[in-house]
This record gives C-alpha cells, structure tokens and sequence, in this order.
C-alpha cells in the first residue's frame, strides 16, 4: 500500500483525467496573495470553521477543484488573484466578517466563477461524473478506455483487504481475554476514528498549503510507514498463545 500511494493516484490523474493533467501543464496556475492573508486552512469542527480571507477562499477553491498552483507574493493588504497561464486572471473575494451562512454562500459564489474560468482556461469543468445514470453500455465503455484506472483501483483495495483480512485474528490473539474487547477497541477506534476521520480535513490542509494536489498523501503515507515499522519491529508471535487465557 505504501508503494503505491504517490505513484498510484499520479497514474490515476494521468489515466483517469487526462484533460485536467494536460492543462496543468499547458497552463499552470498561481495565486498571487498578501502572505498575511494566507492561513493553514485545516478545521478540525467539521465545517464550523470558514475561512474568509480572500486567499483561503481562492486556494480552497481551486484545491477543491483539484487544480495544482503557485503562490506568489502579491502587495500587502490586496485581494488575491488567481492566474492561468500568462493571460487569464480571476480576482478573488474576501469574507471577513461575515457571518456563517455568508461565508458559505460567498465560498459558493466564487467557486462558480471559477468553474467558468478554468473552462475559459482549458481545464475541465468537472471531474468524470458519478455512475449512478449510467447505463450498462456506457459503464461497460467506460472500464474498457479506463482499465488502468479501474487496476489500479483494485490494487488499492487488495491492499485494504490484505490488512483487514487478518486483522481480527491477529488482535484477538494479541490480548487476553479479561482485556480483548478494551484492548481492541481502543487501537481501532484511535486508528479509524482519529486518523481516518481527519484524513480528509489534514489532506485538505496540506494542499492548500502547499498547493499540490498529492503533497496531503504524505499523511496517510507517514501513518502507514509508522504502522508497518511498529509491526515487523514490535509485533510478537502468536501462533502458540493460549487466546482463552
């Protein structure tokens, strides 16, 4: 699983969406932001939090738009502004001080504007739609011109299945019983609940951050490689321990 994070959803991209690889390429974008303006966008309150400055508001929605960029320094107290190529430049929009719902509603303003632009620019509007009106033929057409995504897909989840396969034995035998159902639940939870559940709130941070679309794989990957480093190291065998004990 680990090898196959940074080369796997790269291919995914490549394979998957090949109009939104070739036009950030051809056309690369930057955000050109007051640094002052620009904060680590990470909200831990399930979306209590908004952030409303004029260069969170661009770099969340281009990152939600999963288009890479730059971010230049722009003058001090100006709006931020996103630029595509050499000739297309969409001003930004500050919400500061505006309350919950507005915030939302501007965030929502915005990014229909920049739908329009990334169109203008070359990108495509949307990533390949959901499945659920498909019909068999066009599903069927579909798997057959993206194979290599639909491969790579069931590589991932052979890896998730390699590890949730054998994980209930493995941890029942880990604990005596007078502990087992604390002992298990505890790691699960703290795995599931606290790492999984902010997955997508750290990798949304650490994109905007740093405007990549793949730099937040580094949180799963470095959770990974403590996991596997923690289990060839420290797991103990077995094979012969009394699990009624």
């Amino acid at each position: 699983m680990l090898a196959l994070y940074f080369p796997g959803f790269h291919f995914i991209t490549q394979a998957g969406n090949p109009e939104l690889a070739r036009a950030s390429e051809q056309t690369p974008v930057s955000v050109i932001a007051d640094p002052a303006d620009c904060t680590f966008q990470l909200d831990l309150t399930g979306g209590a939090q908004q952030f409303s400055t004029s260069c969170d508001i661009a770099k969340g929605a281009l990152s939600n738009a999963g288009v890479a960029y730059d971010t230049l320094p722009g003058a001090p107290g100006a709006l931020a502004v996103i630029r595509f190529g050499d000739n297309i430049e969409l001003q930004s929009v500050s919400a500061v001080g505006q309350s919950l719902s507005e915030v939302r509603a501007t965030r929502a303003g915005f990014e229909r504007q920049l739908r329009e632009t990334l169109t203008q620019a070359g990108y495509p509007s949307a990533a390949p739609g959901p499945m659920q009106n498909w019909s068999v033929g066009e599903i069927t057409r579909v798997f057959s011109e993206k194979w290599g995504v639909v491969l790579m897909m069931a590589l991932f989840i052979v890896a998730a299945t390699a590890l949730y396969g054998p994980q209930a034995a493995a941890l029942v035998e880990l604990f005596p019983t007078r502990i087992r159902y604390t002992a298990m639940s505890l790691p699960y939870h703290v795995g599931t609940g606290w790492f999984g559940g902010l997955l997508p709130a750290t990798v949304f941070a650490i994109n905007t951050a740093t405007g990549s679309i793949y730099m937040g794989l580094w949180f799963p990957a470095i959770i990974t490689a403590i996991a596997a480093l923690v289990t060839f190291l420290f797991w103990p065998e077995t094979k012969d321990r009394d699990i009624h004990a």
